[in-house]
């Protein structure tokens, strides 16, 4: 049974707690060098609801996945779109092979005082949202840089409840996905 929290919330910087990345640039990486197999390439159009549809995913050769070791995907990584329309994140779970992020897409990897559920959360909230409005208000291209993910201010409770909030909402989210599903 989820209990609310009953420590204070603290306000927090997320460029203290995690390492922010992007492609840079493309690298030179046109569409003619996706393979049919190799390393995942993951772009927004990938993500539905929080979840990676892999078997739509693109994929690149190895040496591509290779030259950027600094979005090499992990367990535990939140990406989401930082072009265009932004947000749509995704947390990282059950990763089974090599996995990347195109140029439209940020990765952020949280520290050991952050839970990522939690953080996933956090992107899925108003926090984020204003966020959104402020930097992309009046652009005729939304875009999201790293310096604003680095000054992005949230507020989070002790490790111990974000793990709990974190566990809820994801146990809610799959009972709202159940629920969707039936007829």
């Amino acid at each position: 049974m989820f209990r609310f929290p009953t420590h204070a919330w603290e306000r927090r910087k997320l460029g203290d707690h995690a390492i922010i990345k992007g492609r840079l640039g493309w690298k030179s990486l046109k569409q003619e060098e996706y393979t049919e197999e190799g390393p995942s390439m993951i772009a927004g159009k990938h993500i539905s609801d929080g979840h990676i549809d892999w078997c739509k995913v693109d994929h690149i050769p190895r040496w591509r996945y290779d030259e950027s070791p600094e979005i090499m995907l992990k367990n535990g990584d939140v990406i989401f779109s930082k072009d265009g329309s932004l947000g749509n994140p995704a947390l990282i779970e059950n990763l089974q092979g090599l996995a990347t992020i195109n140029s439209t897409m940020m990765l952020v990897r949280v520290d050991k005082t952050i839970n990522p559920k939690f953080f996933y959360q956090v992107m899925k909230s108003n926090q984020f949202e204003r966020l959104v409005y402020l930097k992309v208000s009046g652009s005729s291209i939304p875009h999201l840089f790293q310096a604003d993910m680095n000054e992005f201010n949230f507020t989070a409770p002790s490790i111990e409840e974000q793990a709990r909030i974190g566990d809820f909402f994801e146990e809610l989210d799959h009972l709202i996905t159940l629920h969707q599903r039936e007829p």
